[in-house]
C-alpha cells in the first residue's frame, strides 16, 4: 500500500495540492477556491489530486502520513479589511497605545523630515477604533512587582460596555503582563464568565515581551482574524477526519514548519504570511541542492503579491515592512499607490543596488530586474540620488535620502 505527504495551500483564487509518495513522486493539481467555504475548495483540490493517481479522497485519506496545510484566510481577511468587530481591554492611562503606534519610529523607511511634519504625515486606520478600547484600573511594574491591584468592577463594566457593542473578540493587553499575568488571566476568566462563546486572546500568552505597542498590535490581530480563522480550521479538520485521514492535521506558520491544530486555534496570528515563508524556506532548500545560493521567490495570488529574498544560502530577514511611496510627476504630491503607473503592479524590491518589479506582460505577471542605480547628483552634505528605468514600460525611479520615489516617464 501506497504512503503519501500531502500539502495543500489555501489562496484567495486558487487551492493547490501536492502529493508526494514514498519513491519522491510528485502529483500536483489545482481547484478554484471557495471564498462562502474555503474548506470546500480545500476538498476538491484534494479529489483532483486522487483523482490523477487514480484513487479517490477517501482512500487517499488513509495513506496520507502526514497532511500540512497553508492558509491565507486569515492574512487575506487583514488585507481586505475583513476581520471581525474587535474590543481591547488595557490598563488604565495607555488607551492610545495602538493610535500612537510607535511614535515617528512607526512610519518606517519614510523621510524623517516627513515624519516629524505632522500635517504631513498619515498612520494607517487602527483595527480597534477608539470607542471599542477599555481602560482598567491595575498596574504592575518593570520588575514584575503589583503596584495597582486589579480592580475587578472596572473589568467588568468595561467588558459589558464590549459586549452592548456586539464585539466578537476580546484583546486583553496590559503593561508589563508578561512578568506578571494573573491580571490578564483573571480578565479572561471574567470574560468567559459574561461571554462563554466570546473569542479572547491575552498577549501574555500570545507575544510574552518587551515592547508595549508590539504586543498590544499582536493581540488585537489575534482577535481581530481568530474567530474567522477558527472556524475555518476546525471545519477543515473535521472534513478530513469524515473521508478518514487519521494522523494530526499541521498548519503551516510565519517562522517556518508547522503547528498543531489547537496552537493555530489559539494563536492564528501565526499563520499570517505562512505560505510565502514556505515558499522561501523550501527554496533555500531546493537551492543547495542545486548549487543556487542567492533567490527570489515570489508568491503570486488573487489578493497579494509576495517577494522573498535568499542572499548567499541564507534567508533576507526585514525588522519591518513598509508600502512603497511614489512622487506624482504631474502635481509633485506624495502618495501611497498600489498600482504604480501603467502596467507596473504589486511588489517592489530593492536589492544588491538593484530594482525589482513585478509587471503584467499581456495576461502574464514577470519579474524583472532593473539595472544598478545610476549615481546623477550630490548635495552639499554628501547625500547622494541615483536613478534607474524600469524596463517594462520606461518609467524613472530616484532613490534618495534612504527613499524610492516612482516620477513618471
Amino acid at each position: 500500500m501506497a504512503s503519501y505527504l500531502c500539502g495543500i495551500d489555501i489562496g484567495g483564487t486558487f487551492t493547490d495540492c501536492v502529493l508526494v509518495d514514498e519513491k519522491g513522486k510528485v502529483t500536483t493539481a489545482k481547484a478554484s477556491s471557495t471564498p462562502g467555504n474555503f474548506a470546500e475548495g480545500l476538498m476538491n483540490a484534494l479529489a483532483a489530486a486522487a483523482e490523477k493517481i487514480g484513487s479517490t479522497p477517501a482512500e487517499i485519506a488513509r495513506d496520507i502520513t502526514m497532511l500540512s496545510h497553508g492558509t491565507t484566510v486569515g492574512t487575506n481577511a487583514i488585507i481586505q479589511k475583513r476581520g471581525v468587530k474587535v474590543g481591547l481591554i488595557t490598563t488604565m492611562g495607555h488607551n492610545d497605545v495602538i493610535h500612537i503606534m510607535r511614535g515617528s519610529r512607526g512610519l518606517t523607511g519614510q523621510d524623517i523630515r516627513l515624519v516629524v511634519h505632522i500635517p504631513e504625515s498619515k498612520k494607517p486606520d487602527p483595527i480597534v477604533p477608539k470607542r471599542l478600547v477599555e481602560g482598567v484600573s491595575e498596574r504592575v511594574d518593570c520588575f514584575g512587582k503589583e503596584i495597582v491591584p486589579l480592580n475587578e468592577d472596572e473589568a467588568r463594566e468595561s467588558i459589558q460596555r464590549l459586549l452592548d457593542q456586539n464585539v466578537e473578540a476580546i484583546a486583553v493587553c496590559f503593561l508589563w503582563s508578561f512578568l506578571d499575568p494573573s491580571h490578564e488571566m483573571r480578565v479572561r476568566e471574567l470574560i468567559e464568565e459574561m461571554a462563554p462563546d466570546m473569542f479572547v486572546t491575552c498577549s501574555n500568552e500570545l507575544v510574552p515581551k518587551w515592547g508595549e505597542y508590539e504586543r498590544t498590535a499582536a493581540v488585537a490581530f489575534n482577535a481581530y482574524i481568530g474567530p474567522l480563522t477558527t472556524r475555518y480550521i476546525a471545519r477543515v479538520e473535521d472534513d478530513v477526519k469524515k473521508i478518514g485521514y487519521a494522523n494530526p492535521l499541521q498548519i503551516t506558520q510565519c517562522a517556518g514548519g508547522t503547528i498543531s491544530v489547537e496552537k493555530a486555534m489559539e494563536a492564528p496570528l501565526l499563520t499570517l504570511d505562512s505560505g510565502p515563508v514556505s515558499g522561501v524556506t523550501g527554496s533555500a532548500y531546493l537551492g543547495d541542492m542545486m548549487g543556487h545560493k542567492n533567490i527570489i521567490t515570489t508568491d503570486m495570488g488573487g489578493t497579494s503579491f509576495d517577494v522573498g529574498v535568499i542572499h548567499d544560502g541564507h534567508l533576507f530577514l526585514a525588522d519591518a515592512t513598509g508600502i512603497l511611496q511614489c512622487l506624482k510627476a504631474d502635481s509633485g504630491e506624495v502618495v501611497f499607490r498600489e498600482r504604480l503607473g501603467g502596467n507596473l503592479w504589486g511588489s517592489i524590491l530593492l536589492a544588491d543596488e538593484k530594482l525589482y518589479v513585478s509587471s503584467l506582460e499581456g495576461d502574464t505577471f514577470v519579474v524583472k530586474a532593473v539595472p544598478k542605480f545610476e549615481l546623477i547628483a550630490t548635495n552639499s552634505t554628501g547625500e547622494a540620488t541615483y536613478a534607474a528605468l524600469a524596463p517594462s514600460n520606461g518609467e524613472l525611479f530616484l532613490r534618495t535620502h534612504g527613499h524610492l520615489y516612482c516620477i513618471g516617464r
